[in-house]
């Protein structure tokens, strides 16, 4: 298994960050479809692709459905934990913040 990136700019439903880059743990050329989830690089949320016209994607919030299987998916979680668990400061970070 690899980690693949790739460029795509889309709007957190939650929070309304950009996100315009997105990484894949498997193989390097999958590429979000409608219904693959996107874990938000600014609130840590999961929400959905999904296809607006002619393969152009968003991202929408889950349904409550799609949301009580997240909620429950082990790998979900660990991941939404590292996720949360990364600062500037974790990761040595912290000389590059401006502002």
């Amino acid at each position: 298994m690899s980690v693949g990136l790739f460029d795509l700019v889309v709007r957190c439903p939650f929070c309304g960050v950009t996100n315009d880059t997105h990484g894949n743990v498997g193989p390097d050329s999958f590429r979000p479809r409608a219904g693959s989830l996107s874990l938000c690089h600014g609130c840590k949320k999961i929400s959905v692709f999904k296809d607006v016209c002619a393969g152009r994607l968003a991202l929408r919030k889950p349904s409550k459905r799609q949301q009580a299987e997240i909620d429950g998916d082990p790998q979900v979680r660990a991941l939404r934990r590292q996720a949360l668990a990364m600062t500037p400061q974790s990761l040595g970070l912290e000389r590059y913040e401006f502002g």
